[in-house]
């Protein structure tokens, strides 16, 4: 077990195992095993390593870095993430370890992320969307307004049939990668996140309704290079979403 204390004012948030960490630069002699341990806290980041030598007891050794030292850039804490793997920026040193499974990588991202912002992942993930709407607008050139609101009124069906306005529609290639773009931007607000979230509630309503989605676009696709009739179109959409 780690040895570390916490202080009267601090409580643990994450706890798990750590199956690689950079901090750990010395050469161990063979018949050494070595382990590692994650504790996120209030307060502080602690990185455990633990070796066991053969009829020896274990030697546990910490390395305790203050939340408040993690380094900000344009208002975004440098935490970066790929999978399972994570590289944590301070401001004297920098960190990097992987964690054993999606399940457990998107708990601590939840965990750090809203103890450094302040901020929960419902949160974050409107931040994101409204800025990815403002690259849609600034790279295309055009007002996504409208479409947007659709998607926050209607959902994302609602948009795809009937929520375009008249002036959209009169213009259906732009009307189109509208469309598009603003399904690309739902379907990437936070992937890493959703992906872990599906992991652990398979038969979570989001999921469902993602399926039906994307099932929905993929039938779209077909009429739109003429493979599907609109009549075809409109009865297998009314059969996915059970009207």
């Amino acid at each position: 077990m780690s040895n570390y204390q916490l202080e009267s004012n601090e409580t643990v948030l994450y706890k798990g195992i750590m199956v690689d960490f950079s901090g750990n630069e010395k050469r161990h002699s063979i018949g050494v095993t070595v382990s590692y341990e994650l504790i996120l806290t209030n307060l502080n980041i602690v990185f455990v390593t633990k070796l066991k030598k053969l009829l020896s007891k274990e030697e546990v050794s910490n390395i305790i870095v203050p939340i408040n030292t993690i380094k900000i850039y344009e208002g975004k804490p440098q935490i970066k993430q790929k999978n399972t793997t994570f590289e944590l920026y301070f401001s004297n040193k920098e960190y990097t370890f992987s964690l054993p499974n999606k399940l457990e990588a998107v708990k601590f991202h939840n965990k750090i992320m809203e103890l450094v912002t302040g901020k929960s992942m419902s949160v974050r993930n409107s931040e994101k969307f409204k800025s990815a709407v403002e690259l849609v607008d600034n790279t295309l050139g055009i007002d996504t307004l409208g479409t947007v609101t659709g998607v926050l009124q209607n959902g994302v069906k609602g948009v795809l049939f009937g929520g375009i306005s008249k002036k959209a529609e009169n213009s259906k290639p732009l009307s189109k990668k509208i469309i598009n773009t603003v399904l690309d931007v739902v379907d990437n607000v936070n992937t890493t996140e959703a992906k872990g979230i599906e992991q652990i509630k398979n038969d979570n309503f989001d999921s469902v309704n993602d399926e039906k989605i994307e099932t929905i676009r993929k039938l779209k696709s077909l009429l739109d290079s003429g493979a599907l009739s609109q009549e075809e179109f409109d009865a297998k959409k009314k059969d996915i979403l059970g009207l």
